[in-house]
């Protein structure tokens, strides 16, 4: 069996197995209340799973440039930590231009070859909330779950295939326009887009673990459509993650998902205040960092 088919039966086993622990959860995760003395435990747990959601992007992004994690670690760790810190207290599309200055000085590349490569990595991290949609769906809607999952990662795929030619269209004002950048391929491609769907488990993981801690447990269904909501709207041009939208969105999720008369308000506030402490956070870590250089050349070709 051929590298590509193991990678597709692996995912298959890996999504197959996340929808029966969905399943299992949504059937009995109302019955998951913490004793007295794990309360803070189970919080605890929530808040501080957070920091690998930021540890996982930055792997990501050096992944996208050819880079090992160590390296990534080293040269991409100060910029993205700002960025993400500036995407959450500030409107977002402050956040995305610094990193597109930073990031390109970091690795040696052009503004315009590293903003079309991070629209790759966007593309990718919109594929894996559908995905996280698409498990809680199939809970209660097997068929249209499976053909939004088939579809997000389908349409990732094509968004790889067509790199060459839409890469073309991205151009920076006062710049030249940018060359085409190659495709990763369909291996690469889903190694991104596995990297994309942990980084976004590991939150929803921490909100689950949150919800338990103060005593409004969720199923991971609706947590995982919480998270989709929620990163989904830090794209907005809104300050501190969203604020109001990220409020409003959440809470007409988990009520639609956990059934009226169950109270959110308490979760979606104590989450919404972790995001913006994860936030202040990565900017006050990111001003301690020192980089040791100011270009990190790739350590070798995808």
């Amino acid at each position: 069996m051929g590298r590509p088919h193991r990678m597709l039966l692996a995912l298959s086993g890996l999504g197959m197995g996340a929808v029966l622990s969905v399943m299992w959860f949504s059937a009995h995760g109302e019955q998951l209340h913490p004793g007295p003395g794990s309360i803070p435990l189970m919080i605890g747990m929530g808040a501080g799973l957070l920091p690998l959601v930021v540890f996982v992007q930055i792997l990501r992004t050096g992944a996208l440039f050819g880079q090992k994690p160590a390296t990534a670690l080293v040269g991409l760790s100060q910029p993205l930590l700002y960025a993400a810190g500036m995407n959450v207290l500030l409107p977002s599309m402050l956040g995305d231009l610094f990193e597109v200055w930073a990031v390109a000085k970091r690795v040696g590349q052009s503004a315009g070859r590293v903003l079309a490569i991070l629209v790759h990595r966007f593309c990718g991290t919109l594929s894996a909330l559908t995905i996280l949609a698409a498990v809680a769906i199939a809970v209660g809607r097997p068929s249209i779950g499976v053909v939004v999952g088939t579809g997000a990662v389908g349409a990732y795929l094509l968004v790889d295939m067509c790199a060459h030619r839409w890469s073309r269209w991205i151009s920076m004002p006062g710049r030249p326009p940018p060359e085409a950048i190659p495709g990763f391929g369909i291996l690469g491609t889903l190694r991104h887009l596995g990297l994309a769907v942990v980084q976004h488990t590991i939150e929803v993981v921490a909100i689950f673990c949150l919800a338990i801690g103060l005593g409004t447990p969720v199923s991971p269904g609706a947590a995982a459509v919480m998270v989709s909501i929620i990163e989904g709207v830090t794209y907005l041009p809104l300050p501190l993650a969203g604020a109001g939208a990220n409020h409003w969105g959440a809470t007409t999720v988990l009520e639609m998902a956990s059934g009226p008369g169950v109270s959110t308000g308490v979760l979606v506030a104590a989450a919404h205040a972790l995001q913006v402490l994860m936030g202040a956070l990565c900017v006050a870590l990111a001003m301690i960092l020192q980089p040791k250089r100011d270009v990190v050349a790739p350590d070798a070709a995808r």
